[in-house]
């Protein structure tokens, strides 16, 4: 039996960099997009939701901008990493639902949709990685 070694097997001492990497970058992303929802464009996502028909436009802007905030801020600090992976997922696949029914509504590309939910569900079986309140002992 033949064994393939790893190119860079010294960088494997450091699997833990990878979640952290995808933690920031995620959180970051999510977290501004809750936070230009509330303070910068939130009538402009109201009208969003409204077209895409959800009944109560106002509400659900408020859910999913909260969720994006918090979910968001809980994977920059490594806090509840896994819990805030899955809302993030799920929203994500919320948005990848919208964009196949109503495409010109959201900015954002199915590629963006589906990396989300990729980097998500990443963490949800990883871990926060390095610099987290929920790095497992």
């Amino acid at each position: 039996m033949t064994q393939i070694l790893n190119t860079f097997p010294s960088l494997l001492t450091y699997v833990l960099v990878a979640p952290l990497i995808l933690r920031l970058v995620l959180g970051g992303i999510f977290f501004s997009a809750g936070y230009l929802k509330i303070f910068k464009h939130r009538e402009r996502s109201i009208e969003m939701f409204q077209s895409a028909g959800f009944p109560k436009p106002v509400s659900f802007m408020w859910t999913i901008a909260l969720l994006e905030l918090l979910g968001g801020f809980f994977l920059i600090i490594g806090m509840w990493t896994q819990v805030s992976a899955l809302i993030i997922a799920l929203i994500s696949v919320g948005g990848l639902i919208i964009k196949m029914r109503h495409p010109g509504i959201l900015h954002q590309t199915f590629d963006f949709y589906w990396f989300a939910i990729a980097i998500a569900i990443s963490l949800m079986f990883s871990g926060a990685g390095f610099f987290s309140i929920d790095l497992p002992l």
